[in-house]
Formats: C-alpha cells, structure tokens, sequence
C-alpha cells in the first residue's frame, strides 16, 4: 500500500542547500514502510560511497535501489556556480520522477575540491566460506490473507518463511527459532523469494556478505539487509560472532505484521 504523496524529511518536493564547488556526502534513508524507490541524480554526477551505513569501493551512481529501511550514502561534487539546482529523482522505468533537490549557494573555497575519498572499511568478521554451513530459507506465499479461528482470533498467515509464519508478536508467545547457530562459526544463507514482489531482508545484530545471485552480477559486499527481487535466488554469509536472539524479516511493515518474520539464535 504505496500511497500517493512521498516526502522527504516530512516536505513534498523540498530544496536543500549546499556549498558550490565543493564534495558534499548525501545520506539517503528510505524510512517509508512500503515503497521501494530507485535513486538517480540522472544527467548530474554522483558517486556510491555506502550502503546500509557498510562503506563500499567509490563507483559511480546509475540508478540504486532503495528498498524499504535501505541507506545510501553518495559524494556529489557541485557545480562552481550558485544557484544551480541537482535534482535527485525516483526511476520508474523510463520515468524520473524528481523527490527533491540539491541547491549550490556560495562556494566555500575558490580552488577545486580535493578528489572524493574512499571511506575506511568497517570491522566486520570475514566468513570462511570453505568451512560455512549451508542453510535455506525459501519466502513465500501462505495462501490466504487473515485466517480467522472458531473464536474470531485473527491469524496473520499471509507469508511465510520456510512454510511457516510468525506464530507470536511479543516476547511472552516466541515460536521456535528459524535457525540455531554455534557462536563463531561460518554460515551461507540460500535465499529464495518465491514471490512476485520484492522483499528487503533484513538480519539484525550481524552483518553479512552478499556473495551470489541468479538475477544480477554481483560483487560481493557486506550489509544488513538484501533487497531479493521477486523469483531471485541468492546467497548470504557471516560469522555468527554475536549471541542472542536476532530478528530476521522483510523490512515492508505489512510484509511483516503478516507473517514475513521469525528469529535466529546463536549460542
């Protein structure tokens, strides 16, 4: 359930302002709970420095999806003018759809600005994928929207991960974990969105490594959530190195509230 107005920090279609001739570091944080939106500075020049607040090698800006809960961080460096407007769009297809824009006011140095910087690499543990333990986790469909008891009581079963959908929403009702983990071992998820929507996966408490997908070429590259395209299959990998019970759902708040979550532990 989209909507039909998107802000951005609460104003439809606002400006912001920013030093001509300069390197600016945009963060973009996708804090709506349905919408997926696909970001481009179109004509204008920009450079993917992060994603999920996980720094990535600097490459250039196409157009990146943002799926819901998903953060971006791009280096814009503007125009030595001021008054110069660089929209940031929404890509639908062949369409720019402009949510906001950045606007140059005076610059703050009269030379050019130094190149942009990669950003240092965060300390996250490295997964042995010759020693990982393989586990499958297929998202799909239950079948029916609100199932509802003799008595009236809702169940919310409209999703599930490996067959089987959040059973309890509070600490009181958990249902057994989606998956046991040994602290400090590797582990690969086998992701498989069997759905024709796309679903942001999000894993608390670790970070992990995208290394596979049968959909796009990737690069492998660490963060916390993995936007899975409908029908894609694709793997995960990470060192369970924090014990708990860690949450592990789609980030689309209906997705969730209707049975896309469960939880892992590790001890």
């Amino acid at each position: 359930t989209l909507g039909n107005i998107a802000t951005v920090s609460g104003t439809r279609l606002p400006t912001f302002s920013v030093p001509a001739n300069a390197n600016v570091r945009v963060r973009i944080l996708n804090m709506d709970n349905s919408r997926q939106f696909a970001i481009s500075l179109g004509e204008n020049k920009a450079t993917v420095l992060a994603l999920d607040a996980m720094p990535l090698p600097p490459q250039p800006l196409s157009v990146q999806a943002l799926g819901v809960g998903m953060r971006l961080d791009i280096g814009v460096r503007t125009p030595a003018e001021a008054g110069v407007e660089i929209p940031i769009y929404d890509v639908k297809g062949r369409f720019h759809q402009k949510i906001c824009s950045l606007r140059t006011t005076s610059p703050i140095r009269r030379s050019s600005p130094p190149p942009l910087p990669a950003l240092p690499s965060n300390p996250v543990s490295e997964p042995d994928l010759t020693a990982a333990e393989t586990l499958r986790f297929v998202f799909e469909w239950a079948g029916a929207m609100t199932p509802v008891s003799k008595s009236g009581h809702v169940h919310h079963e409209f999703w599930t991960i490996n067959r089987r959908a959040w059973a309890g929403m509070h600490t009181a009702d958990l249902p057994e974990p989606l998956a046991e983990l040994s602290l400090g071992k590797s582990y690969i998820f086998e992701l498989f969105n069997a759905t024709p929507h796309g679903h942001p996966i999000h894993l608390h408490g670790l970070i992990f490594k995208v290394i596979k997908s049968d959909r796009r070429d990737i690069t492998p590259f660490f963060t916390d959530t993995i936007l899975l395209e409908k029908n894609e299959r694709a793997q995960i990998a990470f060192v369970a190195d924090n014990p708990g019970k860690w949450m592990y759902h789609c980030h689309v708040i209906e997705h969730m509230k209707t049975g896309l979550m469960g939880y892992i532990t590790i001890s």
